[in-house]
Protein backbone atom coordinates (compact mmCIF):
# COMPACT_ATOMS: atom_id res chain seq x y z
CA UNK A 1 0.00 0.00 0.00
CA UNK A 2 2.99 2.66 0.91
CA UNK A 3 4.99 1.54 -2.23
CA UNK A 4 1.70 2.60 -4.31
CA UNK A 5 1.38 5.75 -2.65
CA UNK A 6 4.32 6.39 -3.14
CA UNK A 7 4.55 5.35 -6.88
CA UNK A 8 0.88 6.91 -7.28
CA UNK A 9 2.64 10.19 -5.96
CA UNK A 10 5.42 10.58 -8.07
CA UNK A 11 3.21 9.65 -11.05
CA UNK A 12 0.84 12.69 -10.05
CA UNK A 13 4.19 15.08 -9.77
CA UNK A 14 5.60 14.28 -12.93
CA UNK A 15 2.22 15.03 -14.22
CA UNK A 16 2.12 18.27 -12.64
CA UNK A 17 5.32 19.37 -14.24
CA UNK A 18 4.49 18.32 -17.65
CA UNK A 19 1.91 20.84 -16.83
CA UNK A 20 4.21 23.38 -16.00
CA UNK A 21 7.41 22.93 -18.79
CA UNK A 22 4.53 22.35 -21.79
CA UNK A 23 4.27 26.32 -22.69
CA UNK A 24 7.83 26.34 -22.72
CA UNK A 25 9.28 23.55 -25.24
CA UNK A 26 8.78 24.25 -28.69
CA UNK A 27 9.87 22.47 -31.70
CA UNK A 28 10.38 24.68 -34.71
CA UNK A 29 12.36 22.79 -37.60
CA UNK A 30 11.60 25.12 -40.45
CA UNK A 31 8.77 27.57 -42.02
CA UNK A 32 5.96 26.16 -43.82
CA UNK A 33 6.37 27.35 -47.47
CA UNK A 34 10.29 27.94 -48.05
CA UNK A 35 12.97 25.46 -48.17
CA UNK A 36 14.64 23.82 -45.23
CA UNK A 37 18.76 24.01 -45.04
CA UNK A 38 20.71 22.07 -42.97
CA UNK A 39 22.97 24.93 -41.82
CA UNK A 40 25.86 24.22 -39.08
CA UNK A 41 23.47 24.83 -36.40
CA UNK A 42 22.30 21.55 -37.48
CA UNK A 43 25.72 19.90 -37.87
CA UNK A 44 26.87 20.39 -34.66
CA UNK A 45 23.29 19.57 -33.00
CA UNK A 46 23.76 16.16 -34.32
CA UNK A 47 27.66 15.75 -33.85
CA UNK A 48 27.18 16.83 -30.17
CA UNK A 49 23.89 14.56 -30.05
CA UNK A 50 26.23 11.85 -31.07
CA UNK A 51 28.63 12.31 -28.30
CA UNK A 52 26.65 12.97 -25.83
CA UNK A 53 24.58 9.18 -27.08
CA UNK A 54 27.88 7.42 -27.31
CA UNK A 55 29.47 9.07 -24.04
CA UNK A 56 26.53 7.33 -22.16
CA UNK A 57 26.48 3.79 -23.71
CA UNK A 58 30.23 4.08 -23.01
CA UNK A 59 28.95 4.70 -19.36
CA UNK A 60 26.75 1.94 -19.52
CA UNK A 61 29.69 -0.32 -19.57
CA UNK A 62 30.64 0.63 -16.32
CA UNK A 63 27.39 -1.67 -15.16
CA UNK A 64 28.12 -4.77 -12.99
CA UNK A 65 27.94 -7.76 -15.48
CA UNK A 66 27.05 -4.62 -18.56
CA UNK A 67 23.72 -4.48 -19.38
CA UNK A 68 21.94 -6.35 -22.12
CA UNK A 69 21.66 -4.65 -25.89
CA UNK A 70 17.99 -3.65 -25.41
CA UNK A 71 19.15 -1.89 -21.97
CA UNK A 72 21.97 -0.46 -23.89
CA UNK A 73 19.70 1.04 -26.42
CA UNK A 74 17.08 2.33 -23.36
CA UNK A 75 20.19 3.85 -22.15
CA UNK A 76 21.22 5.47 -25.14
CA UNK A 77 17.43 6.88 -26.01
CA UNK A 78 17.12 7.89 -22.66
CA UNK A 79 20.59 10.19 -22.69
CA UNK A 80 19.42 11.42 -26.30
CA UNK A 81 16.00 12.26 -25.17
CA UNK A 82 17.56 14.25 -22.25
CA UNK A 83 19.74 16.25 -24.78
CA UNK A 84 16.65 17.42 -26.41
CA UNK A 85 14.69 18.03 -23.67
CA UNK A 86 17.53 20.93 -22.51
CA UNK A 87 18.09 21.66 -25.65
CA UNK A 88 14.54 22.92 -25.91
CA UNK A 89 14.11 24.42 -22.87
CA UNK A 90 17.51 26.31 -23.02
CA UNK A 91 16.17 27.38 -26.54
CA UNK A 92 16.58 31.18 -25.29
CA UNK A 93 20.47 31.47 -25.32
CA UNK A 94 22.31 31.28 -28.06
CA UNK A 95 23.03 28.24 -30.11
CA UNK A 96 26.37 27.96 -29.95
CA UNK A 97 25.77 28.13 -26.07
CA UNK A 98 22.82 26.28 -25.50
CA UNK A 99 24.54 23.02 -27.22
CA UNK A 100 27.24 23.17 -25.06
CA UNK A 101 25.16 23.64 -21.97
CA UNK A 102 22.76 20.53 -22.79
CA UNK A 103 25.61 18.64 -23.91
CA UNK A 104 27.11 19.69 -20.45
CA UNK A 105 24.28 19.06 -18.40
CA UNK A 106 23.05 15.86 -20.30
CA UNK A 107 26.79 14.33 -19.35
CA UNK A 108 26.75 15.27 -16.08
CA UNK A 109 23.33 13.71 -15.13
CA UNK A 110 24.71 10.83 -16.92
CA UNK A 111 27.44 10.44 -14.76
CA UNK A 112 25.53 10.88 -11.60
CA UNK A 113 23.09 8.05 -12.47
CA UNK A 114 25.93 5.45 -13.09
CA UNK A 115 27.95 6.65 -10.36
CA UNK A 116 25.23 6.74 -7.78
CA UNK A 117 22.46 4.04 -8.86
CA UNK A 118 20.22 5.05 -6.81
CA UNK A 119 16.18 3.71 -7.65
CA UNK A 120 14.77 7.32 -7.00
CA UNK A 121 17.49 8.85 -9.21
CA UNK A 122 16.96 6.25 -11.88
CA UNK A 123 13.06 6.87 -11.93
CA UNK A 124 13.73 10.51 -12.19
CA UNK A 125 16.14 10.51 -15.27
CA UNK A 126 14.07 7.79 -16.93
CA UNK A 127 10.88 10.18 -16.51
CA UNK A 128 11.70 13.48 -17.09
CA UNK A 129 13.57 12.43 -19.84
CA UNK A 130 10.31 11.76 -21.84
CA UNK A 131 8.89 15.90 -20.88
CA UNK A 132 9.59 16.84 -24.51
CA UNK A 133 7.53 14.52 -25.98
CA UNK A 134 3.95 15.66 -25.55
CA UNK A 135 4.58 19.60 -26.12
CA UNK A 136 6.66 19.35 -29.18
CA UNK A 137 3.54 16.72 -30.53
CA UNK A 138 0.83 18.64 -29.91
CA UNK A 139 2.06 22.63 -29.65
CA UNK A 140 4.25 21.69 -33.30
CA UNK A 141 1.98 19.77 -34.85
CA UNK A 142 -2.10 19.72 -35.01
CA UNK A 143 -3.12 16.53 -34.28
CA UNK A 144 -6.62 16.84 -34.27
CA UNK A 145 -8.66 15.37 -30.79
CA UNK A 146 -10.33 12.29 -32.89
CA UNK A 147 -7.31 11.07 -34.30
CA UNK A 148 -5.43 11.02 -30.74
CA UNK A 149 -8.37 9.01 -29.12
CA UNK A 150 -8.43 6.78 -31.90
CA UNK A 151 -4.63 6.52 -31.47
CA UNK A 152 -5.47 5.64 -27.74
CA UNK A 153 -7.48 3.09 -28.36
CA UNK A 154 -4.97 1.52 -30.81
CA UNK A 155 -1.91 1.86 -28.22
CA UNK A 156 -4.93 -0.06 -25.48
CA UNK A 157 -5.19 -3.03 -27.77
CA UNK A 158 -1.48 -3.44 -28.16
CA UNK A 159 -1.12 -2.99 -25.05
CA UNK A 160 -3.49 -5.48 -23.66
CA UNK A 161 -2.11 -8.15 -26.01
CA UNK A 162 1.04 -7.90 -25.12
CA UNK A 163 0.39 -7.98 -21.36
CA UNK A 164 -2.03 -11.05 -22.09
CA UNK A 165 1.03 -13.24 -23.84
CA UNK A 166 3.68 -12.07 -21.29
CA UNK A 167 1.41 -13.11 -18.60
CA UNK A 168 0.09 -16.15 -19.72
CA UNK A 169 3.91 -17.43 -19.90
CA UNK A 170 5.02 -18.12 -16.94
CA UNK A 171 8.65 -18.50 -18.34
CA UNK A 172 8.44 -14.65 -18.63
CA UNK A 173 9.42 -12.63 -15.79
CA UNK A 174 9.39 -8.84 -15.45
CA UNK A 175 12.64 -8.21 -13.52
CA UNK A 176 13.43 -4.42 -13.07
CA UNK A 177 16.87 -3.68 -13.73
CA UNK A 178 19.40 -0.43 -14.04
CA UNK A 179 17.57 2.16 -16.57
CA UNK A 180 15.42 -0.66 -17.67
CA UNK A 181 12.23 1.79 -18.35
CA UNK A 182 10.67 0.58 -15.92
CA UNK A 183 9.43 3.13 -12.85
CA UNK A 184 10.13 1.30 -9.25
CA UNK A 185 8.89 2.01 -5.70
CA UNK A 186 9.40 -1.33 -3.43
CA UNK A 187 6.93 -3.67 -5.06
CA UNK A 188 4.85 -0.81 -6.96
CA UNK A 189 5.77 -0.63 -10.67
CA UNK A 190 5.34 1.31 -13.75
CA UNK A 191 6.12 0.95 -17.11
CA UNK A 192 7.89 4.29 -18.85
CA UNK A 193 5.40 3.73 -21.31
CA UNK A 194 2.52 4.84 -19.12
CA UNK A 195 4.66 7.65 -18.03
CA UNK A 196 5.11 8.65 -21.42
CA UNK A 197 0.81 8.16 -22.24
CA UNK A 198 0.32 10.43 -19.10
CA UNK A 199 2.57 13.10 -20.79
CA UNK A 200 0.56 12.77 -23.64
CA UNK A 201 -3.06 12.52 -22.00
CA UNK A 202 -1.91 15.77 -20.16
CA UNK A 203 -0.32 17.36 -23.27
CA UNK A 204 -3.55 17.01 -25.23
CA UNK A 205 -5.69 18.16 -22.62
CA UNK A 206 -3.97 21.37 -22.34
CA UNK A 207 -4.33 21.46 -25.85
CA UNK A 208 -8.01 21.03 -26.44
CA UNK A 209 -9.31 21.62 -23.16
CA UNK A 210 -7.13 24.25 -20.57
CA UNK A 211 -5.64 23.57 -17.60
CA UNK A 212 -8.12 23.06 -15.70
CA UNK A 213 -9.06 19.82 -17.95
CA UNK A 214 -5.07 18.50 -17.91
CA UNK A 215 -4.94 19.05 -13.49
CA UNK A 216 -8.16 16.76 -13.65
CA UNK A 217 -6.88 14.09 -15.79
CA UNK A 218 -3.45 14.08 -14.09
CA UNK A 219 -5.26 13.65 -10.65
CA UNK A 220 -7.53 10.55 -11.85
CA UNK A 221 -5.32 8.89 -14.13
CA UNK A 222 -2.21 8.50 -10.86
CA UNK A 223 -4.73 7.58 -8.49
CA UNK A 224 -6.33 4.31 -9.53
CA UNK A 225 -2.46 3.46 -9.11
CA UNK A 226 -3.18 2.84 -5.29
CA UNK A 227 -6.74 1.06 -6.05
CA UNK A 228 -4.57 -1.19 -8.41
CA UNK A 229 -3.07 -3.03 -5.51
CA UNK A 230 -6.11 -4.44 -4.66
CA UNK A 231 -7.39 -5.38 -7.64
CA UNK A 232 -4.47 -7.35 -9.12
CA UNK A 233 -4.27 -10.15 -6.34
CA UNK A 234 -8.10 -10.30 -5.98
CA UNK A 235 -8.43 -11.13 -9.60
CA UNK A 236 -5.21 -13.04 -10.21
CA UNK A 237 -4.64 -11.04 -13.48
CA UNK A 238 -1.81 -8.70 -14.46
CA UNK A 239 -4.04 -5.36 -15.35
CA UNK A 240 -2.42 -2.96 -17.97
CA UNK A 241 -2.02 0.47 -17.21
CA UNK A 242 -3.33 1.51 -20.48
CA UNK A 243 -6.85 0.16 -19.50
CA UNK A 244 -6.98 2.60 -16.99
CA UNK A 245 -5.61 5.61 -18.29
CA UNK A 246 -7.40 5.03 -22.09
CA UNK A 247 -10.94 4.87 -20.38
CA UNK A 248 -10.91 7.62 -17.50
CA UNK A 249 -9.26 10.56 -20.70
CA UNK A 250 -12.37 9.08 -22.93
CA UNK A 251 -14.93 9.50 -19.83
CA UNK A 252 -13.42 13.18 -19.14
CA UNK A 253 -13.56 14.37 -22.54
CA UNK A 254 -17.01 12.91 -23.14
CA UNK A 255 -18.00 14.90 -20.37
CA UNK A 256 -16.74 18.15 -21.78
CA UNK A 257 -18.41 17.50 -24.74
CA UNK A 258 -21.47 16.83 -23.29
CA UNK A 259 -21.60 19.69 -20.73
CA UNK A 260 -20.71 21.86 -23.98
CA UNK A 261 -23.52 21.05 -25.74
CA UNK A 262 -26.27 21.35 -23.06
CA UNK A 263 -28.12 24.94 -23.57
CA UNK A 264 -27.13 27.59 -21.32
CA UNK A 265 -29.69 29.05 -19.40
CA UNK A 266 -30.65 32.70 -19.83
Amino acid sequence: MGDALILAGFFLLCLLVQVGVYPHIDMTVGVRGKSIRVSNQVVISVLVGFFVLALGLAFSLTVDEGPSGLQQILIGLFTLSWLILLNHILRNVGTGVRLALSALLTSALVLLVFTYPHVLLQNVFMACALLWVGPVMFRRYRIRIRWFLLGLLILLIIDVVNIALVYSDETIMVTPGFLSGIIVFGNSLLGIGDILLGYLIVSASLRYHGTGTAFLLALLIAIPIVIREFITPLADVMLPYYAVMVPVTFAVYALRWWFARMPRRA
